[in-house]
Order: structure tokens, then C-alpha cells, then sequence
């Protein structure tokens, strides 16, 4: 396999397995919920299957749709059309079901993989992980406190004070904590189009501004609402300390520079001092020489479309049952 390792230099960025835990600040995707045992579906899959069994699309049509349009605006507009006046939302309930971590007959239970023990790990030696995937497999096994901040309003009522010095990790998601939660409400993924609140943004420049490094892994950056404003609007260069790269999942076994990069990831990463874009399929080459005695990652690869059989399942069944209702 070849590696290309020296590309990263250009950032300043050494595979050295020296790296203290906090200069990183990893941003994932759902991305890093595909690679086995997990199976989840990626966000355009999973967006397939919402237009096909909860909107009645045909199988292509809801394909097409879904490389079209938003995630979070048909789960905001699903969630509005099923909202009921006692506050549980059938809808989020089933879409819930499926990221929830449990060991329950007759729902799925989900299993950590190697890049979930990796975040997990860097979490609990101090390091900072900002994520937009829906499931609640980084913090699974969290050993160590570490703080769950969510956009959610009442979440950001425990007022964390922005640390001078950390001693903790800092999970900071946007919406996935589906759970049902002490305030009873069906978590972040009720509130898919927004933008972030003012606490939530100090929280995220804080961090940015105090890391070394962001490295964007698992993220496929379509995301048009939350992520793409709180970025875009800030001047190119505006995080003047921090060096970016980017882990674009595709193209060889190598680590290469792609010959074209997304518009939106254009624009995000203009936002750092320095930035590379790596298009690999191994993304472990790089995550695995980043720190001393974390956990290896061994198996990264995507097994596309195992998970579709089971998940696919698992929504028609619930979302055909909710349906026969309405008739």
C-alpha cells in the first residue's frame, strides 16, 4: 500500500504518533458509522429510505429526490406532519429507533466499531470532537465525564463555562442526540434547520480557535444548513491558528490530493491558516499515526449496502404500521 505520508507535512502536520490528544479537534459525519459492525446507512440512504417509506416516493423517485434535496428539511417537514399535541412525535419515535444504543428484543442494537473506540478513547485523554452524525456511538462507552454539549436550547441551560484549561473531553453535537431525554422531548433532531445559537458558537470558536489541528473525517459537507452558515460567514483565514485537513473518503489505497473538491468543502476549509484535502480509502493511515497508545483502527472499510437489508426492513415495517393508521 502506498501511504504518501509526507503530504500531510504541507499543513504542518506530523505522523509521528506524538500529537497530544487536545491539539486535535476532530469534525465527523456519518460517515464513520458505516465500516462494520455498525452498518448504518450514510445520509443519502437514509434519506432514500425516509422519501420511499414515510412520504410513499417509488424506490426511484425517492432515490433521485434524495440527491436533490435536504435531509434536515424532510425530517423537519415529516416531523411537523406527525407532531401531536401531547408531544410525542411518531415520526422522530421511529427515526429515533434506529440510532438509539440498546439491547432490546425485536429493535436494532448497534455495535461500536474501530473508529467509535478511537473518538471515544481521544475524548476521554482530554480531546475535543465535534460531530453531525445521529447516533449516540461515540459516547457509548465513555469512561470520563466528558461534556455533551447539543444546539438543543435547554441543553445549553447547564451554562459549561469555556474552559481556560481543559480537563475534560467535549463531545459538541448538532442533532443527534435522539434519545428521549430528562426534559422528555425527542432530542436534537427535532430542531434540523436552524442556525447555531450564540452559546453554541462560542462553544465551536473556542475549540477552533484553540486547536492545532480540525480534521474533517466521515463528513461529505452537504450538510446547508447549521455547519455551512456558522462557516461561511466568517473571512477566509478567520481561524488563523488552526490547520485544517480534510479526509475524503474515496479514490485509491494511497493518500492523494483529489483532482476536485465540493464547493462546500472549498469554502469551509478557506476558513483555516493552512488546509489540505486527502482523498483516500484508508482513512486509518492517517488517524493511526496521530497518538501514542490510542486504539488502532483496524477495520475502516464500507461495506456498501449490507446495511440496507436490515434498516430498510426495520423503517418499511415501522413506517407501513404508522401508515395503515392514517387509512
Amino acid at each position: 500500500m502506498t501511504k504518501n505520508l509526507e503530504l500531510v507535512k504541507e499543513i504542518n502536520l506530523e505522523l509521528n504518533n506524538q500529537i497530544n490528544p487536545k491539539d486535535i479537534l476532530f469534525f465527523s459525519g456519518a460517515g464513520i458509522s458505516i465500516p462494520p459492525p455498525t452498518n448504518l446507512p450514510c445520509g443519502v440512504d437514509l434519506h432514500r429510505m425516509l422519501l420511499e417509506y414515510a412520504e410513499l416516493f417509488s424506490k426511484e423517485d425517492a432515490r433521485q429526490l434524495s440527491l436533490g434535496l435536504c435531509f434536515e428539511e424532510t425530517v423537519s417537514r415529516l416531523s411537523k406532519l406527525h407532531n401531536k399535541e401531547d408531544n410525542f412525535n411518531q415520526f422522530l419515535n421511529i427515526l429515533t429507533e434506529v440510532f438509539i444504543c440498546r439491547e432490546q428484543d425485536g429493535l436494532l442494537n448497534l455495535v461500536p466499531n474501530d473508529y467509535h473506540k478511537y473518538f471515544d478513547w481521544h475524548l476521554n485523554n482530554f480531546g475535543v470532537h465535534f460531530t453531525v452524525n445521529l447516533d449516540q456511538l461515540i459516547e457509548t462507552n465513555r469512561k470520563s465525564k466528558s461534556y455533551i454539549i447539543s444546539t438543543k436550547e435547554k441543553a445549553i441551560e447547564y451554562n459549561y463555562p469555556i474552559p481556560t484549561l481543559i480537563l475534560e473531553g467535549f463531545l459538541l453535537k448538532v442533532h443527534g442526540d435522539a434519545t428521549l431525554d430528562e426534559w422528555k422531548t425527542q432530542g436534537c433532531l427535532i430542531e434540523n434547520i436552524q442556525q447555531f445559537n450564540t452559546d453554541f458558537k462560542n462553544y465551536l470558536d473556542y475549540f477552533v480557535n484553540n486547536a492545532n489541528f480540525v480534521i474533517f473525517v466521515g463528513y461529505g459537507g452537504v450538510d446547508k444548513f447549521d455547519i455551512t452558515p456558522y462557516f461561511t460567514e466568517k473571512n477566509n483565514g478567520h481561524f488563523s491558528n488552526t490547520n485544517a485537513l480534510w479526509i475524503e473518503f474515496g479514490g485509491g489505497n494511497d493518500l492523494r490530493k483529489p483532482k476536485k473538491i465540493s464547493n462546500d468543502c472549498a469554502s469551509i476549509i478557506s476558513k483555516f491558516n493552512k488546509s489540505m484535502v486527502i482523498e483516500t480509502l484508508h482513512p486509518e493511515i492517517i488517524l493511526n499515526g496521530l497518538f501514542k497508545n490510542s486504539p488502532i483502527i483496524i477495520n475502516a472499510q464500507r461495506c456498501d449496502y449490507e446495511y440496507n437489508k436490515e434498516i430498510d426492513r426495520f423503517l418499511k415495517d415501522r413506517f407501513d404500521g404508522l401508515n395503515s393508521k392514517k387509512l
